[in-house]
């Protein structure tokens, strides 16, 4: 496991004497299309979520850190694969066309049974309308 914003950012950090911990995501890195075949196979185990990120763009780094701050997911409740949108789009177009949900930079994505059942942009990211979305579903 890793944390992801901890190749920008220290895991921890101090704001107003607070101390801020990421929580640790065990991140499935997908770095090559075939990947995705693998990704919506296991979606019918249990849902998988897809964090398109743009290393080059600040907004996807502050939603990458916001993710790992109040990410509350078990790796039994929902396998998490992290995208490097720059090392490769490819695999964000054919997430694009694969599933018919439009590219966007910071993307959250997730599958089940093959479909998605949530995807969202930027700061509209809700953690909590995914476990709601998850709750909510025949997983």
């Amino acid at each position: 496991m890793y944390c992801a914003a901890s190749l920008f950012h220290s895991i921890a950090q101090t704001k107003k004497n607070k101390i801020l911990l990421c929580h640790m995501i065990d991140w499935k890195e997908l770095n090559n299309e075939y990947q995705l075949d693998g990704l919506v196979a296991a979606s019918f185990e249990k849902p998988q979520a897809i964090f398109k990120h743009s290393t080059r763009c600040y907004i996807s780094k502050t939603v990458l850190r916001k993710l790992e701050m109040e990410w509350a997911f078990s790796v039994d409740q929902l396998d998490a694969h992290f995208l490097d949108l720059i090392a490769n789009r490819n695999i964000s177009n054919k997430i694009a066309t694969l599933f018919s949900v439009e590219h966007e930079s910071p993307q959250l994505i997730v599958i089940s049974k093959g479909v998605v059942i949530y995807h969202d942009s930027h700061q509209a990211i809700d953690l909590s309308e995914v476990n709601r979305t998850l709750d909510s579903s025949v997983v």
